[in-house]
């Protein structure tokens, strides 16, 4: 071993060394130990203070790499605290976006259904408003039609005539006073009248009603009852309940009267093409050929109408929307069932209806 320029083997080397040194025996010089007496306790003086330096050395070597660990571990734990919070806060942040996008997303699935509601209403309340117009406006045109083809129509105008007349010449007050009183008792009598005709027609458009909604209950019950038939069997059923009657002899409006009211208020359409609905809450969805109940349309281009029976058997008939030109005119109504009259009368069906003509003829011959 190399210390400080001295080299040792091992730890007995040092008495070895001084034994070697002292070993000059008598012949020595100075005195008995020689001169290698006093040299070799130099040396290990010399070799302790050498180990006792590289003891030190060695220790603050050592304390420095434990130092060194020590820094590196606590910038290990350091950097480990950092990437934790850091991605604490990534998870934070990503909980607080999808928090927020979440929130956006039920503020905005709130919004819509607020704005269908507010559409729905918007509707509902155009129909209901476009309904009472079309009351109001039909009972104007039968006040109007009333008061024109009232029988004391042409009474008042005369006594209304005479008491002009009168005013224009010198007359007594008194007469022009009873001329006022009767053109007042006139009025208040077609007033009086006109009021019950207009009662009347307003019971009867109730009556109308209630006999649709009875009929709807019954074709349900029926339904229920059957399972589903035909709609022959619904029309046979409801005939047998309900009689259509005529006008009594007192001139009264009977179920048959009604029935019409309601066909001239509703007319039939017939659509063009098939029609989709988009939303199945508001819009109506039909083929090509069926027949709607027409119920009114807007400038927009949109009508109200109520499908037939057969799309939903199980319901009954509901009002939707649809676009109005894919509806024939009331009127149109005819000209389809002329053609399709003509589309019956082919060749081969006029010869056989010429047979059966013939033949029906020649037997009446035969018997006579």
């Amino acid at each position: 071993m190399v210390v400080g320029g001295a080299v040792i083997d091992s730890p007995g080397s040092g008495r070895r060394a001084r034994e070697g040194a002292g070993g000059g025996g008598p012949g020595g010089v100075g005195g008995p130990g020689g001169v290698g007496g006093g040299g070799g306790g130099r040396k290990e003086d010399l070799l302790e203070a050498e180990l006792k330096k590289h003891a030190r050395d060695e220790e603050e070597r050592r304390g420095r790499e434990e130092e060194r660990r020590r820094r590196r571990e606590e910038r290990m734990r350091q950097f480990e605290e950092e990437q934790k919070r850091a991605e604490e806060e990534r998870q934070r942040r990503m909980e607080e976006r999808r928090k927020r996008r979440e929130e956006r997303r039920q503020r905005e699935e709130r919004e819509e259904l607020e704005r269908r509601e507010r559409e729905k209403e918007r509707r509902e309340w155009l129909q209901r408003k476009q309904e009472k117009e079309r009351l109001l406006e039909l009972e104007r045109e039968l006040g109007r039609a009333q008061a024109h083809h009232h029988p004391g129509t042409a009474r008042l105008t005369e006594k209304r005539r005479e008491r002009d007349t009168a005013a224009s010449a010198v007359v007594d007050d008194g007469e022009l006073v009873r001329m006022d009183r009767e053109i007042e008792q006139l009025e208040r009598e077609m007033e009086a009248e006109l009021k019950r005709e207009r009662d009347k027609e307003l019971e009867i458009r109730r009556l109308n009603d209630e006999i649709e909604q009875m009929e709807r209950e019954m074709e349900r019950d029926r339904q229920k009852r059957e399972g589903g038939a035909g709609a022959g069997a619904a029309s046979s059923s409801s005939d047998q309940t309900l009689p259509h009657m005529n006008e009594d002899e007192s001139g009264s409006i009977t179920p048959r009267s009604l029935q019409r009211l309601h066909d001239l208020r509703f007319p039939k359409v017939q659509a063009l093409a098939d029609f989709s609905a988009f939303d199945d809450e508001l819009e109506l969805s039909f083929k090509k050929g069926d027949v709607i109940t027409f119920r009114g349309g807007d400038e927009s281009g949109w009508a109200q109408g109520t499908p037939p029976p057969h799309h939903i058997p199980h319901m009954p008939p509901r009002c939707g929307e649809h676009p109005l030109f894919y509806n024939l005119a009331p009127e149109s109504l005819e000209v389809v069932d002329l053609m399709r009259r003509a589309k019956q009368l082919e060749p081969g069906r006029k010869g056989s209806s010429a047979r059966r003509r013939s033949q029906k003829h020649g037997s009446a011959r035969d018997s006579s």
